[in-house]
């Protein structure tokens, strides 16, 4: 969503401050760090891969941060896109959570989130 406004703001309306942005990050991978840990999934492996997927995003975002220009991750991805590649692997976690529940209670909003999610973060690359 940051993204979103960053892109149709246009210059016209001055942008969230830097560090506002980084706290929305936090706050979603703290909360998507309790829902992977909490979560029920059956298959022993495939929890344990997506809480190692979401370590390595945290991880690389935590490298991004420290090694950044602007110490934000938020923005350094905004300007340099190949950085998400450092911490994208939270939105990999995402989307196998998103397997999980259309794979259980075929929702479809499961099953569109699934397809979305890659799409949108993939996209940031063009």
């Amino acid at each position: 969503s940051a993204g979103v406004y960053l892109g149709i703001s246009g210059g016209g309306a001055s942008p969230p401050p830097a560090w506002a942005l980084d706290l929305c990050a936090v706050g979603f991978f703290a909360s998507f760090g309790v829902s992977i840990a909490t979560i029920h999934i059956y298959m022993k492996p495939m929890h344990d891969f997506l809480k190692v997927l979401w370590a390595s995003g945290v991880a690389g975002s935590l490298g991004v941060l420290a090694l950044g220009e602007s110490h934000s991750l938020i923005m350094a991805t905004y300007e340099q896109p190949m950085l998400l590649l450092a911490w994208g692997w939270v939105f990999v976690a995402l989307t196998g959570l998103f397997f999980k529940e259309f794979a259980c209670f075929q929702r479809w909003e499961a099953s569109a989130l699934f397809a979305l999610t890659p799409l949108l973060t993939g996209g940031h690359f063009l």
